[in-house]
């Protein structure tokens, strides 16, 4: 009626436009005639016709509002469409669809069975109809399910899930069974396959009471057998400290104390031994424990060994032989007691020794002999006459180092004994003996010294000053 009604309006207003158009056509006969204007002008049929297109247009818009909104079965939905075409075609059947919504939101707030009985009673549409009877179905479930959810009778839950197949607490049901069944494997003391069936009941939040303590004493078993297998020290620490009052722990504390005494190094033996004896829980135990110890005590003593070995290697070996290369010594002036002068004494040496320690060494010894010649000029008045001889000094030395020169360079000193093997009877005596500072590097040695003949009762003045270069392999 509304659009009728609106179609009627808008024909009125058209008849009264032409009205007042034909009314205007007769008074311009009686005034001069304009100049020729063309005007177009649209018949009423022309426009009624528009009018009726828009307006199915509308309608069509209208209905597919309503088609979707019945299609999607939401409330929102219905909704929008009552805010869009409020004085709509479909508008009570929109509200009765509502209607069917708010129903099933005061059944649900309910959630009892009478509740939604009531739904399937009053609704029109039924949109929550699976909802309802599905809800009433998991009601009547749990109903049941209350009464034997405790019983240790798989029968019962069996018969409860054959006639409750679609229930929401037939999940509770199937944990349940697992749960009777491990409790049948752990009375026959099956630990791991009863801690199995307990995990997939739902673990120890999902158990019953009376099922806790089995459950704790498998998981126990089960991770006893696993630290034992492992044989690991992390895993024996965890699980000692997973439970430290097990009947298990002296075992695994005897095994800990014998994987921390295996992995004892050399460099570990003295805290890691003492803490494996702190684990040890019987004679035996600590005895191999002991062992253990004693071993990398003994190896870490041949490690020092072949350390200190290698280090003189290193530095060259203990015992050394030496070739010097220069040994040159010099005095100037030299007076004997018969008034007759001795001038220019000199020597020139080469020689091989024996040094015990290396240059790193803080005190070294030396045995060896050296080869060489001794010159000297004697003045007669006013003649002069030069000599020269062999002679074959041996000699022991003493070296002291100092300090440290540089890496590889160390400052040290030496005390030298003489005795003259061969000799000039005239120049030298038996023994002489000498003092001297120098440097030493892994091969060589460069000293600078002071060397006097002893008990020299035929001159008065038979002193050198010297220096010499070795070397040693």
């Amino acid at each position: 009626m509304t659009q009728l009604t609106r179609l009627l309006h808008i024909v009125c207003l058209l008849c009264a436009c032409n009205m007042a158009y034909a009314q205007n056509t007769i008074r311009s006969r009686h005034r001069p005639k304009p100049r020729k204007v063309t005007v177009t002008q649209t018949p009423l049929r022309k426009y009624i016709n528009q009018k009726k297109e828009e307006i199915a247009k509308q309608q069509a818009a209208e209905r597919k509002c309503y088609e979707t909104a019945c299609k999607t079965v939401t409330r929102d939905a219905l909704e929008k469409y009552l805010e869009r075409y409020p004085k709509g075609k479909y508008v009570a059947d929109v509200r009765n669809r509502i209607a069917d919504f708010k129903l099933w939101d005061k059944a649900k707030e309910a959630n009892t069975i009478a509740a939604c009985q009531e739904y399937l009673r009053m609704s029109q549409f039924r949109f929550f109809e699976q909802q309802a009877r599905s809800t009433i179905n998991n009601l009547e479930a749990a109903a049941a399910w209350d009464t034997i959810k405790l019983s240790a009778q798989k029968s019962d839950i069996y018969a409860f899930i054959s006639k409750y197949p679609d229930a929401s607490c037939v999940a509770d049901a199937y944990r349940r069974i697992h749960e009777l069944d491990g409790l049948a494997h752990f009375r026959q003391q099956q630990y791991e396959q009863a801690l199995n069936e307990f995990n997939l009941a739902g673990g120890e939040q999902a158990l019953s009471p009376a099922s806790l303590p089995c459950y704790k004493q498998a998981q126990e078993y089960v991770d006893y057998t696993s630290a034992r297998n492992r044989n690991t020290e992390g895993a024996l620490r965890s699980f000692l400290t997973n439970y430290p009052y097990s009947c298990y722990s002296k075992e695994i504390s005897n095994l800990l104390a014998l994987a921390i005494a295996q992995s004892i190094t050399i460099y570990s033996y003295d805290s890691a031994g003492a803490e494996a004896l702190s684990y040890a829980k019987d004679s035996s135990t600590r005895q191999a424990v002991q062992r253990y110890i004693d071993w990398q005590k003994k190896n870490y003593k041949l490690y020092c060994k072949r350390n200190r070995m290698a280090a003189r290697r290193a530095n060259g070996n203990i015992i050394q032989f030496g070739l010097e290369w220069m040994d040159v010594g010099f005095n100037p002036s030299c007076y004997d007691d018969t008034d007759n002068d001795l001038d220019i004494v000199w020597f020139y040496n080469v020689g091989l020794s024996l040094k015990f320690g290396n240059y790193n060494t803080p005190v070294q010894f030396l045995l060896g002999a050296k080869i060489g010649l001794v010159g000297y000029t004697v003045w007669y008045d006013y003649n002069d006459e030069s000599k020269t001889c062999f002679h074959l000094p041996l000699f022991a030395k003493l070296k002291v180092n100092v300090c440290n020169i540089s890496k590889s360079a160390k400052l040290f000193v030496d005390a030298t004994g003489y005795f003259n093997a061969v000799r000039d009877e005239f120049i030298e005596n038996k023994f002489a003996a000498s003092c001297g500072i120098g440097t030493a590097w892994k091969h060589w040695d460069w000293s600078f010294y002071y060397k006097a003949d002893l008990s020299n009762k035929r001159h008065l003045d038979n002193d050198y000053l010297a220096t010499s270069i070795s070397y040693y392999f």
